[in-house]
């Protein structure tokens, strides 16, 4: 019988929490055209990849015996 509640309370809730907080948050950064994860696609690109420093990288023998 709890359990039956606890179900019914969080599957009111979540979504309502979904709506008053998530909802909002959405149309405000696409009213200001904030994109966080750079979605869009720019068709003057070449590429996408992102080059990385290979300086900053680990040796090998620096992963032996970590513990």
């Amino acid at each position: 019988m709890i359990n039956q509640v606890r179900k019914g309370i969080i599957s009111f809730i979540i979504p309502i929490l979904y709506f008053i907080i998530i909802c909002p948050i959405s149309v405000l950064l696409s009213l200001i055209n904030k994109d966080f994860i750079h979605i869009k696609f720019d068709k003057k690109k070449s590429s996408y990849w992102i080059i990385k420093d290979y300086k900053k990288r680990g040796r090998e023998e620096d992963f032996y015996k970590q513990f």
